[in-house]
């Protein structure tokens, strides 16, 4: 956590303070999940690739993708 946020956070309860955080970051999630489920889907399977691997290494894919593990 960064030092401004356990500041703002330094006087809530445990419960106070997850649902803040909820409030802060529950707006990102719907956009990454888009942009990560994009760039899965113009994913293309290099020849002679094996299918448990279907995206390519070095093609620049949203950041999160290689979070998922699917291109791994």
């Amino acid at each position: 956590m960064s030092p401004e946020l356990q500041k703002q956070h330094e006087d809530m309860n445990a419960y106070d303070m997850i649902q803040n955080l909820k409030e802060i970051y529950e707006g990102q999630a719907p956009q990454e999940r888009y942009e990560t489920s994009k760039a899965l889907f113009q994913c293309k399977m290099s020849e002679g690739s094996p299918s448990g691997s279907p995206c390519h290494q070095d093609d620049g894919l949203h950041p999160n993708v290689g979070k998922t593990g699917i291109c791994s």
